[in-house]
Protein backbone atom coordinates (compact mmCIF):
# COMPACT_ATOMS: atom_id res chain seq x y z
CA UNK A 1 0.00 0.00 0.00
CA UNK A 2 1.29 3.40 -0.80
CA UNK A 3 1.31 6.23 1.93
CA UNK A 4 0.77 9.45 0.55
CA UNK A 5 2.55 12.56 1.91
CA UNK A 6 -0.34 14.30 3.68
CA UNK A 7 -1.15 10.48 5.53
CA UNK A 8 2.82 10.80 6.60
CA UNK A 9 2.45 13.99 7.64
CA UNK A 10 -0.67 13.28 9.93
CA UNK A 11 1.35 10.07 11.53
CA UNK A 12 4.06 11.78 12.29
CA UNK A 13 1.88 14.52 13.64
CA UNK A 14 -0.46 12.47 16.11
CA UNK A 15 3.08 10.36 17.08
CA UNK A 16 4.40 13.63 17.90
CA UNK A 17 0.51 14.57 19.66
CA UNK A 18 1.06 11.14 21.58
CA UNK A 19 4.78 11.60 22.73
CA UNK A 20 3.69 15.88 23.77
CA UNK A 21 0.73 14.17 25.47
CA UNK A 22 2.38 11.63 27.34
CA UNK A 23 5.22 13.98 28.90
CA UNK A 24 2.42 16.78 29.90
CA UNK A 25 0.44 14.20 31.58
CA UNK A 26 4.12 13.37 33.80
CA UNK A 27 4.66 16.83 34.42
CA UNK A 28 0.86 16.88 35.03
CA UNK A 29 1.28 14.20 38.39
CA UNK A 30 4.42 15.85 39.38
CA UNK A 31 2.36 19.14 39.57
CA UNK A 32 4.56 21.45 36.97
CA UNK A 33 0.84 22.68 35.64
CA UNK A 34 2.83 25.89 34.20
CA UNK A 35 5.12 23.71 32.13
CA UNK A 36 2.24 20.79 31.52
CA UNK A 37 -0.17 23.60 29.76
CA UNK A 38 1.15 24.85 26.66
CA UNK A 39 2.18 20.80 25.95
CA UNK A 40 -1.53 20.15 26.44
CA UNK A 41 -2.59 22.57 23.80
CA UNK A 42 -0.20 21.45 21.22
CA UNK A 43 -1.19 18.47 21.83
CA UNK A 44 -5.03 19.28 21.46
CA UNK A 45 -3.97 21.71 18.45
CA UNK A 46 -2.42 18.53 16.88
CA UNK A 47 -5.21 16.07 17.47
CA UNK A 48 -8.20 18.25 16.78
CA UNK A 49 -5.98 18.94 13.25
CA UNK A 50 -5.20 15.78 12.21
CA UNK A 51 -8.50 13.66 14.12
CA UNK A 52 -11.41 16.09 13.64
CA UNK A 53 -13.04 17.98 16.58
CA UNK A 54 -15.09 15.38 18.04
CA UNK A 55 -12.60 12.49 18.18
CA UNK A 56 -12.19 10.67 21.77
CA UNK A 57 -8.50 11.00 21.78
CA UNK A 58 -9.51 15.19 22.00
CA UNK A 59 -12.05 14.51 24.21
CA UNK A 60 -8.84 13.15 26.31
CA UNK A 61 -7.02 15.85 26.34
CA UNK A 62 -9.61 18.10 26.97
CA UNK A 63 -10.24 16.82 30.40
CA UNK A 64 -6.23 17.00 30.79
CA UNK A 65 -6.06 20.72 30.31
CA UNK A 66 -9.44 20.95 31.92
CA UNK A 67 -7.91 19.38 34.91
CA UNK A 68 -4.94 21.80 34.69
CA UNK A 69 -7.13 24.93 34.86
CA UNK A 70 -9.34 23.35 37.62
CA UNK A 71 -6.64 22.92 40.02
CA UNK A 72 -5.29 26.18 39.13
CA UNK A 73 -8.93 28.03 39.99
CA UNK A 74 -8.92 29.16 36.51
CA UNK A 75 -12.47 27.76 36.14
CA UNK A 76 -14.25 29.51 33.68
CA UNK A 77 -11.26 28.54 31.40
CA UNK A 78 -12.23 24.44 32.61
CA UNK A 79 -15.48 24.13 32.28
CA UNK A 80 -16.37 24.76 28.90
CA UNK A 81 -13.32 22.39 28.28
CA UNK A 82 -14.75 19.49 30.94
CA UNK A 83 -18.39 20.59 28.90
CA UNK A 84 -17.28 19.46 25.82
CA UNK A 85 -15.17 16.63 26.32
CA UNK A 86 -18.28 15.32 27.52
CA UNK A 87 -20.42 15.95 24.66
CA UNK A 88 -17.71 14.42 22.83
CA UNK A 89 -17.61 11.13 24.59
CA UNK A 90 -21.81 11.42 24.60
CA UNK A 91 -22.00 11.75 20.95
CA UNK A 92 -19.46 9.32 19.36
CA UNK A 93 -19.87 6.44 22.54
CA UNK A 94 -23.27 6.62 23.30
CA UNK A 95 -25.03 8.01 26.52
CA UNK A 96 -24.77 5.13 28.32
CA UNK A 97 -20.96 3.75 28.08
CA UNK A 98 -18.39 3.92 31.09
CA UNK A 99 -16.20 6.54 29.38
CA UNK A 100 -19.33 8.87 29.25
CA UNK A 101 -19.93 8.11 33.02
CA UNK A 102 -16.09 8.74 33.23
CA UNK A 103 -16.61 12.55 31.98
CA UNK A 104 -19.78 12.96 33.40
CA UNK A 105 -18.11 12.13 37.09
CA UNK A 106 -15.04 14.99 36.36
CA UNK A 107 -17.62 17.05 35.40
CA UNK A 108 -19.63 16.59 38.93
CA UNK A 109 -16.09 16.84 40.77
CA UNK A 110 -15.38 20.07 39.43
CA UNK A 111 -18.87 21.55 39.98
CA UNK A 112 -18.81 20.52 43.97
CA UNK A 113 -15.12 22.05 44.11
CA UNK A 114 -17.03 25.15 43.89
CA UNK A 115 -19.91 24.27 45.98
CA UNK A 116 -22.17 23.68 42.78
CA UNK A 117 -23.86 20.95 44.71
CA UNK A 118 -27.41 21.07 42.51
CA UNK A 119 -25.09 20.76 39.53
CA UNK A 120 -23.19 18.14 40.50
CA UNK A 121 -25.54 15.81 42.20
CA UNK A 122 -27.70 14.65 38.84
CA UNK A 123 -24.38 14.12 37.00
CA UNK A 124 -22.81 11.65 39.89
CA UNK A 125 -26.21 10.10 40.13
CA UNK A 126 -26.20 9.69 36.20
CA UNK A 127 -22.64 8.35 36.56
CA UNK A 128 -23.51 6.00 38.92
CA UNK A 129 -26.51 4.60 37.32
CA UNK A 130 -24.27 3.90 33.92
CA UNK A 131 -21.96 1.89 36.08
CA UNK A 132 -23.77 0.19 38.11
CA UNK A 133 -25.54 -1.43 35.03
CA UNK A 134 -22.29 -1.55 32.30
CA UNK A 135 -19.91 -2.38 35.04
CA UNK A 136 -21.24 -4.30 37.91
CA UNK A 137 -22.41 -2.77 41.22
CA UNK A 138 -19.35 -3.98 42.83
CA UNK A 139 -16.69 -2.38 40.45
CA UNK A 140 -13.94 -0.33 41.78
CA UNK A 141 -15.04 2.51 39.43
CA UNK A 142 -18.58 2.46 41.01
CA UNK A 143 -16.84 3.16 43.93
CA UNK A 144 -15.04 5.84 43.01
CA UNK A 145 -18.08 7.29 42.01
CA UNK A 146 -20.26 6.87 45.14
CA UNK A 147 -17.43 8.37 47.45
CA UNK A 148 -17.51 11.28 45.05
CA UNK A 149 -21.67 11.21 46.22
CA UNK A 150 -20.98 10.31 49.76
CA UNK A 151 -18.73 13.42 50.04
CA UNK A 152 -21.28 15.93 48.68
CA UNK A 153 -23.51 14.62 50.62
CA UNK A 154 -21.17 14.80 53.63
CA UNK A 155 -20.50 18.31 52.72
CA UNK A 156 -24.40 19.15 52.65
CA UNK A 157 -24.47 17.86 56.12
CA UNK A 158 -27.00 15.13 55.02
CA UNK A 159 -24.78 12.74 56.91
CA UNK A 160 -27.93 9.95 57.36
CA UNK A 161 -27.71 9.61 53.05
CA UNK A 162 -23.77 10.08 53.56
CA UNK A 163 -23.62 7.39 55.56
CA UNK A 164 -24.80 3.94 53.93
CA UNK A 165 -22.65 5.33 50.92
CA UNK A 166 -19.55 5.25 52.61
CA UNK A 167 -20.44 2.37 53.84
CA UNK A 168 -20.77 0.47 50.53
CA UNK A 169 -18.03 2.01 48.95
CA UNK A 170 -15.92 0.22 52.27
CA UNK A 171 -17.91 -2.86 51.54
CA UNK A 172 -16.48 -2.46 47.57
CA UNK A 173 -13.10 -2.22 48.21
CA UNK A 174 -12.35 -4.13 51.18
CA UNK A 175 -13.96 -7.46 48.32
CA UNK A 176 -11.90 -5.98 45.49
CA UNK A 177 -8.54 -4.48 47.59
CA UNK A 178 -8.24 -6.40 50.41
CA UNK A 179 -8.68 -5.18 54.45
CA UNK A 180 -5.34 -3.31 54.03
CA UNK A 181 -5.40 -1.21 50.86
CA UNK A 182 -4.56 2.70 50.99
CA UNK A 183 -7.61 3.72 49.31
CA UNK A 184 -9.38 1.29 52.24
CA UNK A 185 -7.57 3.82 54.71
CA UNK A 186 -8.96 6.82 52.67
CA UNK A 187 -12.86 5.68 53.24
CA UNK A 188 -12.45 4.84 56.79
CA UNK A 189 -11.91 8.44 56.89
CA UNK A 190 -14.47 9.95 55.66
CA UNK A 191 -16.21 7.46 57.61
CA UNK A 192 -15.01 8.41 60.86
CA UNK A 193 -15.20 11.81 59.86
CA UNK A 194 -18.93 11.44 59.10
CA UNK A 195 -19.03 10.22 62.84
CA UNK A 196 -16.98 13.51 64.24
CA UNK A 197 -19.11 15.91 62.64
CA UNK A 198 -21.88 14.41 64.42
CA UNK A 199 -19.91 14.51 67.43
CA UNK A 200 -20.06 10.53 67.91
CA UNK A 201 -16.64 10.30 68.85
CA UNK A 202 -16.65 6.60 69.76
CA UNK A 203 -17.79 5.63 66.56
CA UNK A 204 -15.09 7.99 65.02
CA UNK A 205 -12.13 6.69 66.91
CA UNK A 206 -11.92 2.94 66.06
CA UNK A 207 -12.39 3.57 62.16
CA UNK A 208 -9.53 6.44 62.66
CA UNK A 209 -7.57 4.19 64.22
CA UNK A 210 -7.27 1.00 61.44
CA UNK A 211 -6.78 3.83 59.22
CA UNK A 212 -3.82 4.44 60.82
CA UNK A 213 -2.87 0.88 60.98
CA UNK A 214 -3.13 0.80 57.59
CA UNK A 215 -1.20 3.98 56.23
CA UNK A 216 1.72 2.66 59.47
CA UNK A 217 2.04 -0.31 57.43
CA UNK A 218 1.61 0.44 53.88
CA UNK A 219 3.14 3.72 53.22
CA UNK A 220 5.05 4.49 56.72
CA UNK A 221 5.45 5.79 59.47
CA UNK A 222 6.20 9.41 57.94
CA UNK A 223 4.23 9.41 55.09
CA UNK A 224 2.51 13.04 55.37
CA UNK A 225 -1.21 10.59 55.01
CA UNK A 226 0.22 8.96 57.90
CA UNK A 227 0.94 11.88 60.12
CA UNK A 228 -2.67 13.37 58.95
CA UNK A 229 -4.11 9.63 60.11
CA UNK A 230 -2.72 10.13 63.58
CA UNK A 231 -3.64 14.12 63.56
CA UNK A 232 -7.25 12.67 63.25
CA UNK A 233 -6.70 9.89 65.72
CA UNK A 234 -5.41 12.13 68.32
CA UNK A 235 -7.73 14.97 68.39
CA UNK A 236 -10.77 12.83 68.19
CA UNK A 237 -9.54 10.95 70.90
CA UNK A 238 -9.12 13.59 73.20
CA UNK A 239 -12.81 14.69 72.75
CA UNK A 240 -13.88 11.19 73.51
CA UNK A 241 -11.69 10.89 76.79
CA UNK A 242 -13.23 14.49 77.69
CA UNK A 243 -16.59 12.94 77.56
CA UNK A 244 -17.74 11.75 80.96
CA UNK A 245 -18.07 8.09 80.92
CA UNK A 246 -21.59 7.56 81.73
CA UNK A 247 -21.67 9.68 78.28
CA UNK A 248 -19.51 7.74 76.63
CA UNK A 249 -20.81 4.54 77.73
CA UNK A 250 -24.39 5.36 77.23
CA UNK A 251 -23.17 6.57 73.24
CA UNK A 252 -21.42 3.29 71.94
CA UNK A 253 -21.12 0.78 75.19
CA UNK A 254 -17.03 1.80 75.40
CA UNK A 255 -15.57 1.94 78.63
CA UNK A 256 -12.65 4.41 79.58
CA UNK A 257 -9.75 1.35 79.02
CA UNK A 258 -11.14 0.15 75.81
CA UNK A 259 -10.80 3.80 74.54
CA UNK A 260 -7.13 4.20 76.19
CA UNK A 261 -6.47 1.66 74.06
CA UNK A 262 -7.86 2.79 71.09
CA UNK A 263 -6.24 5.81 71.33
CA UNK A 264 -3.06 4.54 72.12
CA UNK A 265 -0.31 5.66 69.67
CA UNK A 266 2.55 3.14 70.18
CA UNK A 267 2.29 -0.42 70.77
Amino acid sequence: MVVSGTQRNSQRGLFASAQTHATSQTRTLAGRYEEAEPLFQRALTIRETALGPQHLEVALTLNSLAFIYGVQSRYEEAEPLYERALAIREAVLGPAHPDVAFAMNNLAFFYAMQSRYAEAEPLYERALAIDEIVLGPNHLEVAHVLSNLGILYDDLGRYTEARPVYERVLAIREATLGPSHPDIASILINLASLYYHQNQYAEAVPLYRRSLDIRKAELGPEHPDTSLAQENLILACELLLAQPEEARQRQSGIATESAAVLCRLSP
